[in-house]
């Protein structure tokens, strides 16, 4: 059997798992199935049950949209040097590779000379550098409030914030979250990165399509209510997103201190999303993998990843409100927007090499309900409490409980693992 057959045969990851085993694992995303691995090695037994009909969270590779791998989600390993992934996909030979890091500035619809980039950036870096300097000993307050409003560069950093690097409005994020954020030496794979999380957990106990409504917990263990009966353990681990623990939608009995809910506030999910857009060639003309960034009039100007991997398709990066009104507007909008953007850029004949286009919306995932979460103004020290246990009951794992910067892929395998040590620690 083929490696991408392999991962997309959903009885691969239903074996049958223990009636009521030692510890349940809600999510199967990248946090969640790290942490059933490494309880599993600890010793103790798991149950990992995902709402979802596939495994892999926010890691999803499709092929059937276009006709070869398109990450729907999750796309970039950040932090190669240290990213669990990258050496995963070396072990088990995936195409792993570093991204080329090149990258486009697009002034008045056109290429702008190296030169321009590099000014570009360095005035990026200059802003981020201010801020910074201004920040430090002052209250956290949203990274907008750093950014002059005089700058001509105003709207190209408020669009690398929105549609690039958070999903989030700049009035919506904290400064200290995005100036103390590194996310250098990325790395991409050819088969999806959501091929690459699904085969790490492609031999594990999961149960999909089974919807957690309740989780009671006490002295003498936890009850997981779900759509398909309950199940008793000795402790849970949650990996499901903050937007889906902000939500209501999971009841907990006891109620959980205050401190804990806040905590699934101070981090909320932002809208960050996908145009993919499939054309009969490299309509900008730019070469294979190439990232366009804007000299932005407009903080809806949006960055886009160019003819990735030879094959036509064009990402198209939003985020913030432009995103968020894109994903009410629904998929035709959408697609109609990016259309129409890409010929802004490449000109009016793109408009009949269009062959196909989809768009994500995560948001409206009731799995996840957004993207990724980031710290909102004051609340980056939340993230201890979202991190901390509850009375060696409830254990809290996921991309927004890592110690370190932004939300990745990498950082939930990350926390995935930590977390599992605490349980066994706990439990043995």
């Amino acid at each position: 059997m083929s490696l991408m057959a392999a991962v997309a045969v959903p009885g691969s990851v239903r074996a049958m798992s223990p009636s009521n085993p030692d510890v349940i694992v809600v999510g199967a995303g990248a946090a969640g199935l790290a942490a059933a691995r490494h309880l599993i090695d600890g010793g103790l037994t798991v149950m990992i049950v995902e709402a979802d009909s596939r495994i892999g969270g926010r890691a999803y590779t499709e092929s059937e949209t276009f006709g070869f791998p398109y990450d729907r989600g999750c796309h970039w390993l950040h932090h190669a040097d240290t990213n669990f992934w990258v050496g995963y996909g070396q072990q088990h030979r995936f195409d792993v590779y570093p991204d080329d890091g090149e990258e486009i500035l697009f002034s008045e619809g056109r290429p702008a000379p190296r030169a321009e980039l590099d000014d570009f950036f360095q005035s990026i870096g200059s802003i981020l550098e201010k801020a910074w300097e201004e920040s430090r000993g002052m209250p956290d307050a949203p990274i907008s409030d750093y950014l002059d409003d005089d700058h001509p560069l105003r709207a190209s950093i408020e669009s690398l914030i929105i549609n690039d690097w958070y999903g989030l409005e700049p009035h919506e994020i904290s400064a200290e979250f995005v100036l103390n954020d590194d996310d250098d030496n990325d790395w991409l794979c050819a088969q999806g990165l959501g091929t690459l999380v699904a085969h790490y957990g492609r031999d594990l106990n999961v149960r999909t399509n089974v919807e957690v409504s309740e989780v009671k917990w006490g002295k003498n263990g936890v009850t997981v209510t779900t759509n398909n009966g309950s199940i008793r353990s000795k402790a849970v681990v949650l990996t499901m997103s903050t937007g889906v623990l902000a939500s209501g939608h999971i009841r907990f009995t006891p109620v959980l201190p205050q401190w804990k809910t806040e905590s699934f506030h101070a981090f909320p999910m932002g809208s960050y999303n996908h145009i993919a857009l499939l054309y009969k060639g490299d309509v900008l003309g730019n070469g294979p993998n190439k990232y366009i960034i804007p000299l932005a009039n407009d903080k809806r100007e949006p960055g886009l990843a160019s003819n990735v991997n030879d094959t036509g398709l064009i990402m198209i990066y939003i985020g913030g409100d432009l995103g968020r009104e894109l994903e009410n507007d629904g998929m035709e909008a959408a697609i109609d927007f990016g259309a129409q953007y890409v010929q802004s850029l490449a000109g009016t004949g793109s408009g009949s090499d269009l062959i196909s286009g989809t768009f994500t919306r995560w948001s409206h995932n009731p799995w996840t309900l957004g993207s990724y979460a980031a710290a909102r103004p004051g609340g980056l020290p939340s993230r201890e409490s979202l991190r901390r246990s509850i009375d060696d009951r409830l254990f809290f794992a996921g991309d927004a409980c890592h110690p370190e910067g932004s939300s990745s892929v990498s950082r939930a395998h990350d926390s995935g693992v930590e977390v599992a040590k605490a349980v066994v620690a706990a439990m043995t």
